[in-house]
C-alpha cells in the first residue's frame, strides 16, 4: 500500500513537472562526472593503443634487423666462396699448364700479432693436414715463404722478405742467366747479393728460385729487380727485388705438400 502511494505521488509530481529541478540536478552532476571520467578513460585507451603499436613496431624492427644480418652473412659467405673459387681456378690453371704441377693445400692467413716486424705469418693448416717444416708456401707461382714451425692445426711461415729466408735464385731475363743468393731485407724487400762487375743484371729483370739450395722448388717467382746497388766499377753489387705480391694483405695461400 505504501509503495502504491509513493508511486502515485511521484506520478503526480512528474505530471506537473515538479520533479524537473531534481532531474536536471542529477543530469548536471552525473553528466559532469561522466564527462570527466570519459576523458581519462579515452586517454588510457589511447595510451594502451600507442604502447601496443610501439611494441609491434619494435618486434618488426627486431625481425628486420635479424633478417638484414642474416642476409649480410649470406652475402659475405657467398663473396668468400666466390673469391676462393677464383683463387682455386687460377691455381688449378697453373697446375694444368705444368707451371706449378705440385700437390697444393689451400690455407687461410691468420696473420701473426706476436710478430711486429711483419716477417712471418700464421696459416690455419698444420701437420694434421700434411704440412711439414720446409714446406714452400706460394700464391699462383709466386713464392710467399717457407714453413718454419708446425703444430697440429697451425703453421708459422717465414716470408720471403724475412732475413731468415734465403734462397738460390736466377735472373731469367739476364743474357747469361745470372745466378745468386737472395735473402729477405727485414720485411721490406729482398736483396740479391754478391753480383760481380761482369755479370749483367737490370731493373725489371724477373728473379726466380733456381732450386739448387734444396729448400725451394725451382721457378718460383721472387719478384722483379727495382734497384741496382753499386756501380759496374764496384767489386760487388746487390740488387733490390720487390715481390709482385702484397705480402701484408694476403688472405689465402697454398702450401706445397711434398
Amino acid at each position: 500500500m505504501r509503495l502504491l502511494v509513493i508511486s502515485a505521488l511521484i506520478f503526480i509530481l512528474g505530471y506537473f513537472s515538479l520533479l524537473n529541478p531534481i532531474r536536471d540536478s542529477f543530469i548536471f552532476v552525473f553528466g559532469n562526472l561522466h564527462s570527466q571520467a570519459r576523458h581519462p578513460a579515452f586517454y588510457i585507451k589511447e595510451m594502451f593503443v600507442f604502447f601496443n603499436t610501439l611494441s609491434s613496431i619494435r618486434s618488426e624492427n627486431v625481425k628486420l634487423v635479424k633478417d638484414n644480418l642474416d642476409l649480410k652473412s649470406k652475402l659475405l659467405t657467398a663473396r668468400l666462396y666466390e673469391d676462393e673459387n677464383i683463387i682455386l681456378k687460377t691455381q688449378l690453371a697453373l697446375k694444368a699448364s705444368g707451371e706449378l704441377d705440385k700437390e697444393l693445400l689451400l690455407a687461410d692467413v691468420l696473420g701473426n700479432p706476436l710478430d711486429q716486424t711483419g716477417q712471418t705469418i700464421i696459416v690455419n693448416k698444420g701437420f694434421s693436414h700434411g704440412v711439414t717444416e720446409g714446406s714452400n708456401v706460394v700464391l699462383k707461382n709466386n713464392l710467399v715463404g717457407v714453413v718454419t714451425s708446425v703444430s697440429r692445426g697451425r703453421s708459422v711461415v717465414s716470408l720471403v722478405t724475412s732475413p731468415n729466408t734465403r734462397s738460390t735464385v736466377v735472373d731469367i731475363d739476364s743474357p747469361d742467366r745470372l745466378e745468386g743468393v737472395a735473402r729477405g731485407d727485414f720485411g721490406i724487400s729482398i736483396i740479391m747479393s754478391q753480383i760481380l762487375p761482369n755479370e749483367l743484371i737490370s731493373v725489371n729483370d724477373l728473379i726466380v728460385t733456381s732450386g739448387k739450395d734444396g729448400l725451394f722448388e725451382p721457378n718460383l717467382i721472387l719478384g722483379k729487380v727495382v734497384e741496382i746497388q753499386g756501380t759496374e766499377s764496384d767489386p760487388i753489387r746487390s740488387a733490390v727485388i720487390k715481390s709482385e705480391l702484397d705480402l701484408k694483405r694476403l688472405e689465402k695461400v697454398f702450401i706445397i705438400i711434398l
